[in-house]
């Protein structure tokens, strides 16, 4: 299951009636963490009810929102997510670049003797 969607176990632990794991991408930093509610009570409901969400770190416990799936489908599930979260980091950094090429734009448009700040070196430098 993990293996078929580039996964693998990062950890796991188990109590006396449920578990909980942590899956990593095997090309990338990402972490998925999976949990099976206590197997005594809700027939089946373990099986059905999987929890799963996202983590920034291995340590994440917190993570993302919780999405719920059935045992089967924790592999695929784990995948779609990590794809999820990649989309949205490269959505980030677009949204970063774009606006540093916006900041540089707008100091263009100022008279030619004007002083700027670099935000990536936060030193002044002169233009002209």
């Amino acid at each position: 299951m993990a293996q078929e969607n580039k996964l693998e176990i990062h950890s796991f632990s188990k109590n006396h009636y449920e578990f909980s794991a942590v899956l990593k991408d095997s090309q990338e930093d990402r972490f998925i963490y999976v949990g099976i509610s206590d197997v005594r009570f809700f027939v089946n409901d373990w099986y059905k009810n999987v929890l799963i969400r996202t983590m920034k770190h291995d340590k994440d416990w917190t993570g993302g929102s919780n999405h719920f799936c059935c045992w089967k489908e924790v592999g695929v599930t784990a995948r779609q997510l990590i794809e999820f979260m990649k989309r949205k980091d490269n959505q980030e950094k677009q949204k970063e670049e774009l606006e540093l090429e916006m900041w540089y734009r707008k100091g263009e448009t100022y008279n030619t003797r004007h002083i700027s700040r670099s935000p990536e070196t936060s030193e002044y430098c002169r233009s002209c």
